[in-house]
């Protein structure tokens, strides 16, 4: 069943992503459920809009302006997680961070990307519960996406992964813990580091090298050829890898 919420996250500011998409954006609000075309006049104004700049009279007679207003009507749905599973699942996605190193032209993450990096003590409560909730069935997983690059908390990750392998240990758990990563930030040294821990790794990659340089840009850098050489080095190194 859906709920109304009200907090912070579901302002329409921090709900609203512009998605290039040929001459034209894909204007997306997924808290309210809804999306449309716009042109990128539009999108300038939105964005004005959202950003609380002086708006004129003349402004506020478009269709752009009278489009923001039916979207700040739409109810904010959040979806309650039924009371049966609370003691029952044991897997958990953990997003690290929301900061990335790369500025996809698919993903809508990136129009309104924040800065913001999960609080250690919050990541050690999600962690503890999962792993209480994982006592019964003996077994939890647990795997490390974005949001952002997780690999840029580097030294929140392996914290993680070290303290959450060190008490399923002491409470007889089996658990697993996998990474999604765009593989720019791994060194030799990070990858024999995720080979000792026995961690399952995603790579994500376009596979055409065409298309990855011009769908998956990296900041300050204009070629993602080392990827292909990355996934050698994976491969090599015999990790549990898949390319996503």
């Amino acid at each position: 069943m859906d709920k109304i919420v009200e907090d912070r996250h579901t302002d329409l500011k921090n709900d609203t992503f512009f998605i290039p998409y040929k001459k034209r954006y894909i204007v997306y609000s997924p808290l309210r459920k809804a999306s449309f075309y716009a042109s990128s006049g539009s999108v300038i104004l939105f964005k004005k809009i959202l950003g609380n700049k002086d708006i004129s009279e003349e402004e506020k007679k478009t269709k752009t302006f009278n489009i923001f207003k039916q979207l700040q009507q739409l109810p904010v749905v959040s979806f309650t997680t039924p009371n049966y599973l609370r003691n029952s699942f044991n897997y958990a996605t953990i997003l690290l961070t929301d900061k990335c190193n790369f500025e996809c032209s698919y993903c809508y993450s990136q129009e309104a990307r924040s800065k913001s990096i999960i609080k250690k003590e919050d990541l050690k409560t999600a962690i503890d519960f999962l792993l209480e909730n994982g006592k019964e069935k003996k077994f939890v997983r647990i795997s490390y996406l974005g949001g952002g690059e997780p690999t840029i908390m580097w030294n929140l990750l392996t914290w993680a992964i070290e303290y959450s392998v060190k008490k399923a240990t002491k409470e007889n758990i089996k658990i697993v813990n996998s990474l999604t990563t765009n593989g720019s930030l791994l060194t030799k040294s990070k990858i024999d580091w995720l080979k000792k821990h026995n961690i399952s790794i995603s790579l994500s990659f376009d596979i055409l090298p065409e298309i990855q340089n011009i769908q998956r840009k990296i900041i300050s850098q204009t070629n993602c050829d080392f990827i292909k050489e990355m996934t050698k080095k994976l491969l090599v190194e015999k990790l549990n890898k898949f390319i996503n």
